[in-house]
């Protein structure tokens, strides 16, 4: 692992946030820390408000712990903040206006400023966002430029490959990952951003380049207001001269192309915009759709299927087209990615029928992923799902309901998931389609990001390969 450059004398808080209030002189600082259960001697206190863990009520553990100064945005209640190292020895305090904000810049000050020495291309949105920078990492790569990627699915410096605990790390994590990626060689980073990584400023201190939304409707029933679904507090961190990237199908398009003066490009399949696909031919195995951008056009055959990965191309060709890749060099980007871990991933191991694997738990996505696999089924639909909630009962959920209505055949896989993808598949015949549906498909994390032996795709290869030898022993021999 590289370690991430620290300056040998310090940062100044200072020099760094010069609009701080200091109740002493300037402060030097090699390292800094939110969580003071964790605070060591020397380190900078970043005091965070927050729902979750108040800051301010953590300043006095964090100073008994060795903390050398404390970044907060109110004078800490009680006076003066005084330590217990030395009798008499003050605390210094910096207090700012946007402590997650300062937060944000401190660590990357501490890393030696990583992020500027990177294109930032951030991917927001409903759905899509995972397969999108997958995508768009390929599209730059195809174009000669070597990526970093921060997301679901984990984190790549260039070189090596790490699971991800959250989708958009902290500040910490993020300067440490963009230092690695800077030192790999790397000219851009790809980031996923999660709605909560916006609520929680993960990406504050950053400047994008590129800005996209691959969608923007509401959750159902869901309290976040759009700014926190990422439909619009990404572009609130584009450079200047960065491009927004918006799709123009989606219902609140007009409202955010209304919001933004910078340079923007859309991307539609129904409406016009300066990025748009026709839709040709859709099958189990593949689809292709015709890729325009102004007077030119061009096909595009994916290995991902349904429309929304038409809109996931979409986006990130507008991404490369900003980076002025020319659309052939684009298509070739976009046709490598054969497939993408746990989303609508197909597995072929010489079955008569077809397989898919996707982590969809929740009503809407799980119809979803039935709806497009119903278009490219002749046959049955099968689907096993995730029944770990009292909500997910086929009777009585709303999971349920949609699984009963959208699927030939279901089975709510309970404690034994094994159990039930054997029998999904042992239904199967030539011509059916069996949708493997939950938490499970993603080896080496699980719901909570707590790590997972289980692998829905090796068990289904298993049962698959150990249910065709026979068959495949009989053609030899006949």
């Amino acid at each position: 692992m590289i370690d991430w450059a620290q300056p040998a004398r310090g940062i100044s808080l200072r020099q760094h946030l010069p609009n701080a209030v200091f109740d002493s002189g300037d402060v030097y600082v090699h390292c800094c820390c939110a969580d003071s259960r964790h605070c060591r001697p020397g380190d900078l206190f970043v005091a965070l408000p927050g729902k979750n863990g108040n800051g301010h009520a953590m300043v006095a553990e964090a100073i008994r712990r060795g903390a050398a100064a404390v970044l907060t945005d109110r004078p800490v209640a009680g006076g003066p903040i005084r330590g217990d190292r030395v009798p008499g020895d003050r605390v210094p305090l910096c207090l700012v206006d946007d402590v997650h904000q300062a937060y944000g810049r401190i660590c990357q000050a501490l890393a030696g400023n990583p992020a500027q020495k990177l294109k930032l291309v951030g991917i927001a949105g409903t759905r899509g966002r995972t397969t999108t920078s997958y995508l768009t990492a390929a599209v730059l790569a195809a174009g000669g430029m070597r990526s970093g990627v921060l997301g679901a699915l984990g984190y790549f410096d260039g070189d090596t490959w790490q699971n991800a605990r959250r989708t958009t790390p902290p500040p910490p994590v993020m300067a440490q990952w963009m230092a690695r990626m800077a030192a790999t060689g790397c000219t851009h980073a790809v980031m996923e951003i999660s709605s909560g990584g916006l609520d929680r400023q993960h990406v504050a201190g950053l400047g994008f380049d590129v800005a996209c939304v691959t969608s923007s409707h509401p959750r159902p029933h869901s309290q976040h207001s759009s700014r926190k679904n990422g439909q619009v507090g990404l572009f609130d961190h584009l450079l200047p001269e960065g491009f927004a990237v918006v799709n123009g199908d989606d219902p609140l398009a007009e409202g955010l192309l209304a919001r933004l003066d910078g340079p923007v490009l859309s991307v539609g399949v129904h409406v016009a915009a300066e990025v748009t696909a026709l839709p040709l031919e859709q099958l189990t195995s593949e689809q292709t759709f015709l890729l325009s951008v102004g007077g030119e056009t061009i096909p595009v055959r994916t290995a991902l299927i349904g429309s929304q990965n038409i809109y996931n191309c979409l986006v990130a060709a507008a991404v490369g087209l900003t980076y002025s890749i020319d659309l052939p060099t684009i298509v070739r980007g976009l046709e490598a990615i054969q497939r993408v871990p746990g989303r609508l991933e197909r597995l072929e191991c010489g079955q008569p029928f077809s397989v898919f694997v996707d982590r969809a738990r929740t009503a809407g996505a799980v119809r979803r992923c039935l709806d497009t696999l119903r278009a490219v089924t002749s046959g049955r639909l099968i689907c096993v799902f995730d029944a770990s909630s009292d909500r997910a009962k086929p009777k009585h959920g709303r999971l349920g309901r949609a699984v009963e209505t959208a699927a030939d055949l279901a089975m709510p896989a309970g404690d034994d998931r094994r159990e039930a993808i054997a029998w999904a598949l042992a239904q199967a015949q030539p011509g059916d389609c069996v949708l493997i549906a939950g938490n499970r498909c993603e080896p080496g994390q699980a719901a909570g990001g707590e790590p997972s032996e289980f692998d829905d795709r090796q068990v289904a290869r298993q049962w698959l390969y150990e249910s065709l030898a026979p068959e495949r022993l009989y053609r030899a021999s006949a």
